[in-house]
């Protein structure tokens, strides 16, 4: 196992968000990179079992902890830190050091959940500019609260609370309601608004990236998992289905296809199941001609 690199990326007009974006290459630098971006609130070490297995199937693997999570730190205040910075500012900065450290190799994001997201809106919004060779979304559906069939009250109860406690306190305590983890103020507006209308148009957005999604070029896979009420199947589709300028491969698995803990987080402690998809997709999208 190669050693693990660390590089220091930092953005913001004050240069004052920094990232560790932690690389670890394997021995073939034209081995395809896969740049990894975590679930909202998660660490990224919660996934290293994953990152693991990623590499041993032959991949560099590009890993961060998203704004304010983890070794990534970011201003504290109100303002900043919504989807604007985060497709704007952030997600070039990482995929330019996997660019960078690898410019033998095709570049692949993968993302869970809002990591997936993220990675979507910024190819809506600036096709393939990062230079990527592709998109792997493992659990990434609409927050849209009408897309959770028996949890839809739930969901858009979800969607008037948390932004009325988050004006309240500048900030989102999600340690205290065991969703989210704690964020900025600007992302959880950003989050609800879009899960209470199914509108993608972050502060700092003249218009619904939503409807950007259909110009995507970039090869997607998408990965939905059983007993998931984050994002079940039917959430997963109804983003994905957005997707109609592109080839996209669609799967969703269940405790039958081997997935070993089912679940929005649980498949990250025993991920072979969806690692194998991971890395069988970028195999295939590495082989094929430019």
């Amino acid at each position: 196992m190669s050693a693990v690199e660390e590089v220091e990326v930092r953005v913001g007009p004050n240069l004052d968000t920094r990232f560790v974006v932690r690389v670890r290459p394997r021995p073939d630098e034209s081995a395809p990179a896969l740049v990894f971006l975590p679930a909202m609130g998660v660490r990224a070490g919660y996934y290293d079992r994953f990152v693991d297995a990623l590499y041993e199937a032959g991949y560099s693997v590009v890993v961060t902890d998203l704004r304010g999570q983890g070794d990534s730190t970011a201003p504290h205040g109100r303002r900043g830190g919504g989807y604007h910075d985060r497709i704007e500012l952030d997600l070039p900065a990482v995929t330019a050091v996997a660019r960078d450290r690898f410019p033998k190799a095709p570049v692949f994001v993968v993302g869970h959940s809002l990591g997936g997201q993220l990675s979507l809106l910024r190819a809506a919004c600036h096709g393939d500019e990062d230079g990527l060779a592709g998109i792997a979304v493992i659990a990434t559906g609409t927050a849209y609260w009408r897309a959770f069939g028996r949890r839809t009250a739930y969901v858009l109860v979800g969607s008037w609370i948390i932004p009325a406690v988050t004006r309240t306190l500048g900030r989102w305590p999600g340690h205290w309601f065991g969703f989210g983890g704690r964020q900025p103020a600007a992302l959880m507006l950003d989050w609800s608004r879009h899960s209470r209308t199914g509108r993608y148009q972050p502060t700092g957005y003249d218009r619904d990236l939503a409807e950007l999604l259909a110009d995507v070029s970039l090869p997607v896979l998408a990965l939905s998992l059983e007993a998931d009420p984050l994002a079940p199947r039917r959430a997963v589709d109804a983003l994905i289905d957005r997707l109609t300028g592109t080839t996209v491969t669609k799967a969703h698995l269940t405790r039958a296809d081997g997935l070993g803990r089912v679940g929005h987080f649980a498949w990250a402690r025993e991920p072979a199941v969806v690692a194998d998809h991971v890395a069988s997709w970028v195999q295939d999208q590495a082989a094929k001609p430019e």
